[in-house]
């Protein structure tokens, strides 16, 4: 940027065309930045103003934010009498969520079990995982591909990082994302 500029103000607005966007006002009568940034526009004033296309909540923050939403439900939640979502589990599935890489693309369904737990569900090409957090430590995973006959499950402990990472990249294609 030149060192022309005299104020450089950013703010959070919600433009119709570009919602949760930051916009960048640079106050200044004298700039061009017409080459310096090539999204820009003038707005007659001799000010620029320009937008920055809003961040993307990684997958990890998704999957925080489908636990917050989880851990608001009442008791009975399924109308068959469900118990509400046992807290130590919503707890260690956001400390296991926290350690996922930070790479991966495919977001999974986060899903609440009527048994109190939950379950996370990955559906990519023929192959599923479902990883069921049983207990604050320890997992119960199904892991499916009917194509290249892949059928299995089995528990371990959820400090078993390498693991989970390893079913992930699997129904990821090999790669997390």
């Amino acid at each position: 940027m030149p060192d022309t500029i005299l104020e450089n103000r950013t703010a959070q607005v919600a433009p119709p065309d570009f919602s949760n966007s930051t916009v960048h006002v640079i106050f200044g009568d004298e700039l061009d930045l017409s080459e310096t940034l090539s999204e820009v526009d003038s707005n007659g004033s001799g000010n620029w103003v320009f937008c920055t296309p809003p961040v993307q909540p990684s997958v990890a923050d998704r999957i925080l934010s489908s636990l917050d939403d989880l851990s608001r439900l009442r008791k009975n939640w399924d109308s068959y009498g469900a118990p509400r979502l046992n807290r130590r589990i919503i707890a260690a599935a956001r400390r296991m969520v926290k350690q996922f890489p930070s790479d991966l693309h495919r977001t999974p369904a986060v899903v609440p079990m009527s048994t109190g737990t939950i379950q996370l569900e990955w559906d990519v090409d023929s192959r599923s995982l479902e990883i069921e957090l049983e207990s604050s430590g320890r997992l119960h995973y199904l892991k499916w591909d009917p194509l290249h006959d892949v059928e299995e499950e089995g528990i371990y402990a959820i400090a078993d990082m390498g693991r989970t990472r390893g079913l992930i990249d699997w129904v990821c294609g090999g790669m997390s994302g």
